[in-house]
């Protein structure tokens, strides 16, 4: 876009969101920026909830593969109907568990000398598909097989069938969301780099937070109805942004009246 002239304006309201976590997303973005960002939302029906309802259906938003089975696994036992937005290769993830377990048949596993060597190798090459399987595979072991057997059984084809329905944040790009939504705990840790830029960490880089930032705003903007924040984002907003500390439930109130309280002040 560089390479033509022209004036640019940039888009800063969405309907899809509240305008209460529009300026959440305004405030964090500006203290590891220290740009201004405007952000309104002309969504009045959005609600920031401690917990969303599980009894009924949600979709469960995260940064890895990973997490989105761990979360499945988690409530197999309740025998809730499971959907994946994309692609989930669990063909894969039994073939990375054969290979863990000795089966050095597999073809694709040919070129590695070890489980070890394909670990390493699949770090190096930041191969996420391979790093989520190995993950699991050894979270879980002799379980895995199991509790795959178990998901597959769970699974539905169609969307409006499912209890949950799971989907990375790449994955959600361009959606909305009507179901209630949950966000993982597996994006940036806010907390985290808050203190690499308070100390002048050498791993703090703009611009790997902004991919990081852009991945959370992402994630924390699909949602059309109640919205579950993670953990970490109440975190960082009572301790830095309101320098105030205390149990979760304290932690989410603080955050609802204060963002309003703010972003009425902001508005005027």
């Amino acid at each position: 876009l560089s390479d033509f002239q022209g004036d640019q304006y940039t888009l800063n309201g969405s309907f899809r969101f509240g305008n209460t976590l529009a300026h959440l997303n305004k405030v964090v973005r500006e203290f590891f920026t220290e740009e201004k960002f405007d952000l309104i939302g002309y969504n009045n029906n959005q609600r920031i909830v401690e917990a969303i309802d599980e009894s009924k259906p949600y979709v469960y938003i995260s940064r890895k593969n990973s997490t989105l089975m761990r979360h499945v696994f988690d409530n197999l036992d309740s025998g809730k109907k499971i959907y994946f937005e994309g692609n989930i290769d669990l063909k894969f993830i039994r073939e990375v568990y054969d290979f863990y377990e000795g089966n050095n048949s597999i073809l694709k596993f040919k070129s590695f000398e070890s489980f070890y060597h394909f670990e390493n190798v699949s770090r190096e090459k930041k191969d996420f598909k391979s790093l989520s399987a190995i993950e699991l595979v050894k979270t879980y072991k002799s379980d895995l097989p199991k509790k795959l057997d178990k998901l597959e059984r769970n699974m539905v084809k169609d969307s409006s069938q499912a209890d949950i329905i799971l989907t990375t944040v790449h994955g959600a790009k361009g959606k909305t969301y009507t179901t209630q939504c949950m966000i993982a705990n597996d994006l940036i840790d806010l907390m985290e780099m808050y203190e690499k830029k308070l100390n002048g960490d050498e791993e703090y880089n703009l611009e790997n937070i902004l991919e990081e930032l852009n991945i959370w705003y992402v994630a924390n903007t699909r949602a059309k109805g109640d919205i579950q924040l993670n953990l970490s984002t109440l975190v960082f907003y009572e301790n830095v942004i309101n320098n105030t500390t205390g149990t979760n439930e304290k932690l989410f109130n603080g955050l609802i009246k204060d963002l309003k309280k703010d972003m009425y002040n902001w508005k005027e």
